[in-house]
């Protein structure tokens, strides 16, 4: 399988020398003209839902869904399901199975099923043969449920047969690395709007002989405001043991591909684009001097 590969930027790459110019000079409420064309209107474009132009990526087709991105290729299907959190039923038993039941009922009907992996700190699946409802055809499916801290990212694989299952995904970390899959170019959705994102954690500390010392506490707030004229304002709060700061950085930006610049000298340049989630898309920027700093950020109601 081939898996997909951060694309190297440079400032003001693939944009037109005019913009660029403006780009370097611009100061707040003077970016007209600056934001790239391929913004949209629309939340979610209806080429992007349906598989157009841009929804291929390393020879994979994606289409967003209401409940999944589905993903072809390789003669197999793949379905990137939206996170959902696991309530009691599906806690009882084997959580495996039971997601496998959750996701496919009524549009799979099982037979003999193997769990593997439980308990074994690897990546835990469940794989079997199913018929599928709507064809009558006999199928390979392999589930991953991906649970992590109460809430499941399930990747559901369906192959005509084993040989074309393997032949795609030799091992099931394979099959785990198509959630790079979920993440589409500016053009599938509308730019312009307020996006936010919040995180906060309380983590107990211990001295060097492990005696307890207290509890760290951290939180951070982004609201990332984007116009349709190129402007942005980010303004940002940060929390950690009682020492709160705030920041705000302000200029023009574009949106392009999966480019994504901004103006402000600490801002830069990153590595952006979509996550397709449950009711719209998330925008996804990854600093292209500290691949570290991965922001997710999603649309607030206005």
């Amino acid at each position: 399988m081939r898996t997909t590969r951060p694309r190297t930027l440079l400032l003001c790459a693939g944009i037109p020398l005019a913009a660029c110019d403006l780009l370097d000079d611009a100061v707040p409420g003077t970016c007209d003209g600056v934001v790239d064309p391929v913004t949209v209107d629309a939340d979610v474009t209806a080429s992007c839902r349906e598989g157009g132009e841009g929804t291929v990526l390393d020879g994979w087709h994606r289409v967003i869904g209401d409940d999944f991105v589905t993903v072809t290729g390789q003669g197999l299907r793949v379905e990137l399901h939206y996170p959902f959190p696991l309530d009691d039923a599906l806690r009882q038993g084997t959580v495996a199975e039971n997601i496998w039941d959750h996701l496919l009922t009524g549009r799979f009907t099982p037979g003999a099923r193997v769990v593997g992996n439980e308990g074994a700190g690897l990546t835990t699946f469940i794989e079997g043969d199913a018929v599928d409802a709507a064809t009558g055809e006999a199928v390979r499916v392999i589930v991953l449920p991906e649970v992590e801290n109460g809430v499941a990212l399930p990747i559901v694989v369906v192959a005509p047969d084993v040989a074309t299952m393997q032949a795609a995904f030799p091992t099931v970390e394979d099959i785990a690395l198509m959630h790079g899959q979920n993440r589409f170019p500016f053009h599938c959705g509308r730019v312009a709007g307020t996006w936010t994102s919040s995180f906060a954690e309380a983590l107990e500390t211990y001295d060097s002989v492990g005696d307890f010392t207290g509890v760290s506490v951290a939180a951070l707030t982004e609201v990332l405001r984007l116009d349709d004229n190129g402007d942005y304002e980010d303004h940002t709060e940060a929390f950690v043991d009682g020492v709160a700061e705030e920041r705000d950085e302000q200029g023009c930006y574009v949106a392009n591909d999966f480019n994504f610049t901004m103006t402000d000298a600490t801002a830069g340049s990153f590595v952006g684009g979509f996550i397709a989630v449950r009711e719209g898309l998330a925008l996804t920027l990854q600093n292209v001097e500290f691949p570290g700093d991965v922001r997710v950020l999603y649309r607030t109601q206005e």
